[in-house]
Formats: C-alpha cells, sequence, structure tokens
C-alpha cells in the first residue's frame, strides 16, 4: 500500500487579527473516521508532524481553526492520491490564512531510506556538471537541456570530487563508501542528502523584522561556502525594501550539480517535473549597486559562486541561499581562435567577477574581523559596517576548466588563453569605505550618476572614481594541464599592492583542432523597443537585455512613454557549435522609485535550438516576421512572459547569420 508521511504544517499568515490560530487537522484514510490533531499556531511558526498513513486510494485533508468567536472556520482541504510525490506541498488558503503541508508519498513495499536511495550510481551522472543524478532523461530535459548554452567535456574523478567538498559538507563526508556519499549529497529526494526540516529555523514574521530579528542566518558559520550548476531565471527583484536593504538584490536562480544539492534545505523551492516529482533549485542574491552587468549570469550558463551560505528568514519558506557571494564565475560555449594557425574552434568562456561587497545583509556576525582583523578597519564607518564584506587577498579562486567537446584526434592540444584581466585597488580602508559608499547607490537613472557598481568599462572609466586597469602578470589567471583533460584555472590577488576591491577576467579553453563540429557566427541587433503599455503616463524602465551570455542594459528616468519607440541598435555578436541554441532574453522592473511599489515587466524568453534558427525564431510564441532575406532576419519579439504589472513591451530584432 502507498504510503503518506507528512513532515510538518508551516503557518505563514494565520486568519486571527492577534496573529494565533487554534489549529485542528482532520486526516481521512480512504473515506474512514477522521484522525484529528490540534495545535496552536502563530505566523511564521512550524508544527512538525513526522506521522505516516498507509492507504488505498485517496487521504482528504481538513484545516479547521478553532478560535472563539468563530469555532470551526474551515480553512481549506489537501486531496493526496496514490501517485509518488517527492517533498510536495499542499496549500491552505482562506480569508488571509495561509498555511503549507509539507509531505511525500512513496510506493508500496518500501520504506523512505529505500525509496529515495538511488539503485544504480553512475559517477558521470551523479559528478558529471551536465550529468541529470537520479533524474530520468526526460525530467533533465524539462530542467535544463532545452535551454543549455554550456557543452562539457568533463574529467570525472570521486577522490577530486570528495576533497573539493571535504571542507564544507562536514559530516556527510565521513564515509569510506561511494554509494554512501553519493546518497548524502546528490539525491534530492534523500532524508539525509539535505538540511532537514527540523534545523530550518523559523522566519520573523511582521513587526519582528522591524525590531532587530535576524532575516539572514548562517547556516554553519560566516565563512565562504560555494555551489554549482546551471542557471535558470537571472532578474533584479521587486521585492526588497529600503528598510532592510542598501539596493534591491539581483536573484539567480539555479539547478545545482548533484554534488551541491546538500547545500538546499528540505523547504527548497522546486521546479515541478512528470511523474510528480518537485526537483529543488536555489535562489542566489547579490546587491544589485555591487553587481557589474559583465559578470551577471545568464540564462543556460553553468556558474560557481563563493559567498555566505545562509537561511534567508526573511521571507516563507525559509530556504537556503548563498547570500551575497563575492565570487563568481559564469561559463558557455563558443568560439576562439585557439586552433592551429588561429582557427576558430569550440571553446568554453569562463568569466570570472570578484567583488569586496557583495550586498548589505545586515547582521554579519564576526564577518568584519574575520575578514580584516579589525571590527571593523578605522575608516570603515556608518551603514557600510553592515557589509558583509571580503578580504580578496584571503579567498584565492580555484576551478576547473573543460573543453566543450572530446578530444578530436591524438595530435589535438588543449589550449588555453586570458582574454581579458583587471582589476581595482584602493590604498586603504577609508577608500574602500568610499568604494561600499558608492555600491550603494540604488537608482542607476537619476542623472546617469548613480550607476554605482553596475559597470565595469574601463575604456569609459567606469565605475566612476574607482577605474580599473590591466592586472599585472602575477595577477592574472595561471593555468595547470591536468591529466591531458583540462585545466586548473587559479586566481590569487595575495600579490596586490593595495587592497583589491574589485575583479575582472576572461578565460577560455579549446583543443587545437576544430573537429567535426559546426561553428556558426550570428549577429543580433536589438534595433528598437515599443512601450506597448506602462503603468503610468511617463514611466521608468530599468531593462537588462542580451543573448547567449552577453548583457546590456538600459536605465530610464521619467522617460518611457505609452506607444513611443525608442531606439537601442545594441549589437551582439555569437558564435554557436552544432546545434547549441541561441538563446534572447530580456528581463526587468517598472521602477516606481520606491521599492515596494515597483512591478516586473514582461519578458522576452526566446529559446531555439539548431540547426533551423531562423525557422525557430519565427515560430516561436511572442514573435511576428518583419521580413527574411537571404542571411537576414528581422522580427517583432514581444514580452509573452506577463507579470501582474501592466507594463508591455516589443522590440524589433535583427539576426544575421555571418
Amino acid at each position: 500500500m502507498p504510503v503518506l508521511f507528512m513532515t510538518a504544517l508551516e503557518c505563514i499568515t494565520t486568519e486571527d487579527y492577534t496573529h494565533a490560530d487554534s489549529c485542528r487537522l482532520e486526516v481521512r484514510v480512504d473515506g474512514g473516521p477522521a484522525n484529528i490533531m490540534n495545535r496552536d499556531l502563530n505566523n511564521g511558526e512550524r508544527w512538525l508532524l513526522n506521522r505516516s498513513y498507509s492507504f488505498m486510494n485517496e487521504i482528504r485533508i481538513k484545516l479547521f481553526d478553532e478560535d472563539w468567536p468563530d469555532a470551526d472556520d474551515f480553512l481549506g482541504e489537501v486531496v493526496i492520491g496514490s501517485t509518488p510525490r517527492h517533498r510536495a506541498i499542499g496549500k491552505f488558503t482562506l480569508d488571509g490564512a495561509d498555511y503549507s503541508l509539507w509531505y511525500e508519498v512513496f510506493p508500496s513495499d518500501s520504506n523512505r531510506v529505500q525509496f529515495h536511495r538511488p539503485q544504480t550510481i553512475s559517477l558521470r551522472r551523479m559528478l558529471s556538471r551536465v550529468g541529470r543524478g537520479v533524474l530520468t532523461q526526460p525530467q533533465h530535459n524539462e530542467i535544463i537541456q532545452n535551454a543549455l548554452i554550456y557543452r562539457c567535456s568533463e574529467y570525472i574523478s570521486f577522490q577530486d570530487t570528495k576533497a573539493f567538498h571535504a571542507k564544507q559538507d562536514k559530516g556527510k563526508g565521513n564515509t569510506q563508501s561511494v554509494r554512501m556519499w553519493i546518497y548524502r549529497h546528490c539525491n534530492p529526494w534523500g532524508e539525509e542528502s539535505v538540511i532537514p526540516i527540523n534545523q530550518t529555523p523559523r522566519s520573523p514574521r511582521g513587526i519582528e523584522i522591524f525590531f532587530g530579528q535576524p532575516q539572514w542566518l548562517p547556516v554553519t558559520d560566516e565563512k565562504s561556502y560555494c555551489v554549482a550548476g546551471f542557471q535558470h531565471y537571472s532578474r533584479r527583484t521587486k521585492e526588497d525594501y529600503p528598510f532592510t536593504h542598501e539596493t534591491m538584490d539581483w536573484n539567480w536562480t539555479m539547478f545545482l550539480d548533484a554534488p551541491f544539492i546538500y547545500m538546499l534545505d528540505y523547504t527548497a523551492s522546486t521546479k515541478a517535473l512528470s511523474g510528480g516529482n518537485e526537483y529543488p533549485y536555489i535562489d542566489n542574491e547579490w546587491e544589485t549597486g555591487s553587481l557589474p552587468i559583465q559578470w551577471r549570469p545568464f540564462w543556460g550558463e553553468h556558474v560557481f559562486i563563493q559567498g555566505r551560505h545562509i537561511f534567508d528568514a526573511g521571507h516563507m519558506p525559509v530556504k537556503t541561499e548563498i547570500h551575497p557571494c563575492h565570487t563568481i564565475v559564469r561559463e558557455h560555449t563558443t568560439a576562439a581562435p585557439l586552433g592551429n594557425g588561429g582557427a576558430m574552434v569550440p571553446v568554453n568562456r569562463a568569466i570570472i567577477g570578484m567583488g569586496v561587497s557583495g550586498g548589505f545583509p545586515g547582521d554579519v556576525g564576526s564577518r568584519w574581523q574575520d575578514e580584516t582583523g579589525a571590527n571593523p578597519p578605522n575608516g570603515i564607518w556608518g551603514d557600510t559596517t553592515d557589509c558583509w564584506v571580503t578580504n580578496l587577498k584571503l579567498h584565492p579562486l580555484k576551478f576547473q576548466l573543460f573543453p566543450p567537446v572530446p578530444r578530436p584526434s591524438p595530435t589535438a592540444v588543449l589550449r588555453a588563453r586570458v582574454v581579458l584581466s583587471e582589476y581595482i585597488q584602493v590604498p586603504d580602508w577609508d577608500e574602500v569605505d568610499d568604494f561600499l559608499e558608492l555600491c550603494q547607490n540604488d537608482d542607476p537613472a537619476d542623472g546617469g550618476d548613480d550607476l554605482a557598481f553596475r559597470v565595469w568599462n574601463r575604456s569609459a572609466r567606469l565605475p566612476v572614481g574607482f577605474v580599473p586597469v590591466v592586472a599585472p602578470a602575477a595577477l592574472q589567471p595561471k593555468f595547470t594541464l591536468q591529466h591531458d583533460a583540462y585545466f586548473d584555472v587559479e586566481v590569487d590577488l595575495t600579490p596586490a599592492s593595495q587592497i583589491p576591491v574589485g575583479y575582472y577576467a576572461i578565460v577560455e579553453c579549446g583543443w587545437s583542432e576544430p573537429g567535426g563540429h559546426v561553428l556558426s557566427q550570428f549577429e543580433v541587433t536589438f534595433e528598437t523597443v515599443k512601450a506597448v503599455e506602462t503603468e503610468e503616463t511617463w514611466d521608468d524602465w530599468h531593462m537588462y537585455y542580451g543573448v547567449n551570455g552577453q548583457w546590456a542594459a538600459w536605465w530610464t528616468d521619467d522617460f518611457v512613454e505609452k506607444d513611443k519607440t525608442y531606439t537601442h541598435n545594441r549589437i551582439f555578436r555569437i558564435w554557436t557549435v552544432d546545434d547549441l541554441p541561441i538563446l534572447i532574453r530580456d528581463c526587468g522592473i517598472e521602477w516606481d522609485g520606491f521599492d515596494s511599489w515597483n512591478e516586473y515587466m514582461d519578458r522576452v524568453e526566446i529559446t531555439v535550438p539548431g540547426p533551423d534558427y531562423f525557422n525557430g525564431i519565427v515560430n516561436h510564441p511572442g514573435v511576428d516576421l518583419i521580413s527574411q532575406v537571404g542571411n537576414t532576419l528581422r522580427v517583432k519579439a514581444k514580452g509573452w512572459e506577463m507579470n501582474p504589472g501592466d507594463t508591455k513591451h516589443e522590440w524589433t530584432l535583427r539576426i544575421v547569420r555571418l
């Protein structure tokens, strides 16, 4: 018989104005008598149920509020069938009450551990960057494969993987069994693989937030932790409040490589897959004023980040994040002249960003003391002391850079190059303080002077007052060839003569021979954008747009008017390898000058795999053909991922196959 396991009932908001409900939970198994449980719950509290029931067809669960004078207020019903479900959520919502029931359904004649444990172990599936872990191939396709701009020919070593995680997985790594290590790290539905719900803190709600209750709680400590995975959504949020944020966050949603699943908690956000599975993902954050556009993750990239591993208790349910991060490595597949005689060959490009300031998350514990030896150093004062600062000299970066394709022939040589390496340093903590103040500027459209640390452009002398310089040889990325299959890439800023506050590099890796791969170059021009709908007569748009890992931004100041068309003519040149897709994306907010009043803009999301790119674009939802002549295509692309706001827009795009 199937078995229902009810883990917890979480109270997000109560029906009662006192923020407390006297709850009655009724569980009826296959139409039988009610099993009744009672408990008082306040806003933000969690009731650990840990109850299981065997059943044949269905279980009906009802929730009531028994508070006087309206006892037996019916708050809702959840009906659960016999289909296996992993870490599912049932909702009870009525008249302002909002409750979440966390439960699982597993098959007959099994227990939870047996059901969640992978029956077969494949190191390539579990440890590879493009591995699917315990997912079936169709389920994996639902998550990443249809929008991936990254290819990888990866050399896999279990011992290397185990050693990499040893410093941050604590007791989960204490096993000599490969199967047990994978079970504890790589299985998103295993009881031991994620942080249990009883170790996840409750969320302060309402007025508690304004009385200093911390909203960001370290999972273990204030040291730097890392996660890696494939990028999904990447956009600026509209939901942060100026009472708790210096600038609004940039959020990026990642589906983790299987070995990093253990960094999630039981209540992680999930994506619904076929078969009833809910696959978890992680939301990471970095303050927008502290994150140059060149570093921001793009859909379909492989991303590696380092930073503060926290419980975000400012939202329900409480979830783990890297917030903020201080180091980010974005990887996507393109082409570069690494072949013999400068021939173009497939390469993986890594974009590296490192910043002294990941953000301003409030209570930072011993971070300043740990990073600088002072608490805080002289010269740091005011709200900049709230910054989760990182002494980049103490955090050398090391990662593996793999070629996108297998070795094309025995004579092929693996090559790498530094495309760009720049950094910003300052002489003392007084100037660090100035830099942190710069990072807090919230409105980049305000006279054009408040770009903060949003743009890294040495030729344009940005950021203002802290112009980057070319990194000397000692600070440039170093390559070490391993097993004739990949490079260890290291960036060590210890030799910096002053205090490094930012570092930006681009490196590439590929074989010396092109092999039989089809390389195609495209030029994508965002010609104009039309404001189809605006909420106000004159609207502010903070918009980001781009193609295959390249971003541009448009920040306006009381500028955008309904039915007006605005010229951009922003050109992106990209390469695809074989049938690698073209991803055209935009995202943004309708800026109202105060964080809580902003609205998300509608989004353009075009994903077209090869080889027939033009036909795929023309037939994509939200796209209308203007003309197609030879290798040139012009279309109109509407924002078709709609949001609750009133903003609507339409791009005119020109795509040329070069």
